[in-house]
C-alpha cells in the first residue's frame, strides 16, 4: 500500500513538472515569437527601380533605396548585381 502511494505521488511530482516546463516554454514562445515583431529593426528595401530610363532620358537607369527603420544604415560595401555589378563606395549610409 505504501508502495502504491509513493509512485502515486511521484507520478502527480512528475506531471506537475513537466507541466510548469510546458507553461514556462509556451509562456517563452509566446514573448519572443509573437511579440518580438513589435521592436523596430532597420532594413534596406528597394523601394522602385527606373530601368528604362525616364521620359527625357533612356539612359537615365537608377534604383531608390528606401531605409524602413529609425536609425541610420551603413551602405559601405552593398553590391547589387546582375548583368552590372554596382558596389557602393564606403563612407556612404541611408537615413
Amino acid at each position: 500500500m505504501c508502495l502504491k502511494k509513493f509512485w502515486s505521488n511521484t507520478f502527480k511530482s512528475l506531471i506537475k513538472y513537466f507541466m510548469r516546463k510546458i507553461f514556462y516554454n509556451v509562456f517563452l514562445f509566446l514573448i519572443l515569437f509573437c511579440f518580438f515583431p513589435f521592436i523596430a529593426k532597420a532594413s534596406v528595401v528597394i523601394s522602385e527601380i527606373a530601368w528604362m530610363g525616364n521620359s527625357s532620358n533612356a539612359n537615365a537607369e537608377w534604383i531608390e533605396l528606401y531605409n524602413n527603420g529609425s536609425e541610420d544604415i551603413d551602405l559601405s560595401g552593398f553590391t547589387i548585381s546582375g548583368s552590372v555589378s554596382i558596389t557602393i563606395p564606403s563612407g556612404k549610409s541611408i537615413v
